[in-house]
């Protein structure tokens, strides 16, 4: 699939809802392998304020990804929102990050929902920590509502 995927030249990839770093490992080996020069980043889904879901640290998924000459940023996608500032802090600042959170919903397994919608997913007080810790993109995943991104939009 990669190969189709780079005979196709895209001018940028999006690597998203990463969970485990040993995966990332393996996609940016073949990225070095294939020799594709196209520019990318990565974006992790994260269990809580320092962890990927699959139980490394950000900050170290964060450096695994910068490590890559082709990496443009790095972030977090389909995660609450709450857990995004904390995220970025702990990551450093080698490469731009990318933020697209989700609306924060937890799900309910007994019930079969999802629970906890707070209306908007995200104000201007978690967008300004974002920024000052680093994110040039900013966007939202799972449950986050267009009314949500439009609110984001500059005047």
């Amino acid at each position: 699939r990669l190969e189709i995927l780079i005979e196709s030249r895209p001018e940028m990839l999006a690597l998203e809802t990463m969970p485990d770093t040993e995966e990332v490992e393996v996609l940016l080996d073949l990225l070095t392998e294939f020799n594709v020069g196209i520019p990318f980043w990565v974006s992790f889904s994260c269990a809580n304020e320092l962890r990927t879901n699959a139980g490394q640290f950000f900050a170290d998924a964060a450096l695994l990804v910068a490590g890559h000459s082709d990496a443009v940023a790095v972030g977090v996608n389909c995660t609450a929102p709450e857990y995004i500032t904390p995220l970025l802090q702990s990551a450093g600042n080698e490469l731009p990050f990318v933020v697209y959170p989700n609306a924060g919903n937890v799900w309910d397994a007994q019930n079969n929902v999802w629970i906890g919608g707070k209306g908007s997913a995200f104000g201007d007080a978690l967008l300004n920590q974002w920024g000052a810790a680093g994110a040039v993109i900013v966007g939202g995943c799972c449950g986050v509502a267009p009314s949500d991104i439009g609110a984001l939009a500059l005047p």
